[in-house]
């Protein structure tokens, strides 16, 4: 199952789990697996695999119970923003909170400099 979903949640020493300790949504799973969002990132996150794994991140937006917080919607934007710099910059300009390892300044700036971006991010500010 670790194959479909892109990502094991807690490794354990005997076993792995999809899954966190504070959660089974799959924004926790995966994007727990991302923090924080520094510029070393990138080379922790590849695009080839962002690729893969953004088809099963992105069924946090359309899940009802328990609804997508806007804290944990920034994480997948910044993820989405290493395959679609541009979307995911609209994306976050609509995000109304952060998290509290996180900040507008900082999600800006990440999906800014991906490559790709160019100089349009400035001219949307």
């Amino acid at each position: 199952p670790f194959a479909d979903h892109k990502a094991v949640g807690i490794q354990w020493s005997s076993k792995v789990s999809y899954e966190t300790w504070f959660g089974l949504n799959v924004e926790f799973i995966h994007c727990i697996q991302m923090l924080p969002f520094t510029p070393i990132t990138e080379e922790l996150l590849p695009e080839s695999w962002i690729t893969e794994e953004y088809n099963v991140l992105e069924e946090a937006y359309g899940r009802e119970e328990p609804p997508l917080s806007e804290e944990w919607k920034g994480y997948i934007i910044m993820a989405h923003a290493i395959i679609d710099p541009h979307t995911a910059y609209s994306d976050a300009l609509e995000l109304s909170r952060y998290d509290d390892g996180n900040t507008k300044s900082n999600t800006l700036y990440w999906i800014a400099t991906r490559p790709g971006m160019g100089g349009l991010a400035k001219e949307k500010i």
